[in-house]
């Protein structure tokens, strides 16, 4: 089963480059989709322009040039067979906030309400969380709205 993957911030800050992850592995799939919500690039553009870590800045302004020659291009040619990038530009709906006890203000309930959203477009598919801590109040979010968490090693 295709599978779809949302990735925390701090993945992109912290870890490899996400276009050298074999994210196939990972999530143990032949067909993987990597959704980039809006809530993702806005705390990535957030770390570029004010993180006070030289090394985080770096790593954000990277990861943000990579995503645009993305979508400028269409392809990201490090990204493995049977891989895609998808860059969602839709914030979810106030509904889904609501109708799921979510805050805007929280970038975790942000990320939570866009899993959500994006879950009732594409029902067939199966939709991971992959995070590189697991604050207990994300967690229990993600089960609580059924969807799949992973940290990474």
């Amino acid at each position: 089963m295709p599978k779809v993957i949302f990735l925390d911030t701090n993945v992109f800050l912290h870890y490899r480059d996400f276009d050298l992850i074999d994210w196939r592995e990972v999530v143990q799939s032949d067909a993987v989709t990597i959704v980039i919500p809006p809530v993702t690039v806005r705390e990535l553009n957030q770390q570029k322009d004010s993180s006070p870590r030289r090394r985080v800045k770096r790593r954000a302004a990277n990861t943000i040039k990579k995503l645009y020659l993305f979508l400028e291009s269409g392809s990201l040619g490090a990204l493995p067979s049977g891989v895609r990038l998808c860059i969602e530009d839709r914030d979810p709906l106030p509904d889904h906030y609501t109708a799921h006890q979510l805050n805007w203000n929280v970038q975790d309930d942000q990320i939570i309400a866009s899993i959500i959203s994006y879950r009732l477009e594409l029902t067939n598919s199966e939709i991971v969380l992959i995070t590189s801590y697991m604050g207990l109040t994300l967690v229990a979010k993600a089960k609580r709205s059924n969807i799949s968490t992973i940290k990474l090693p």
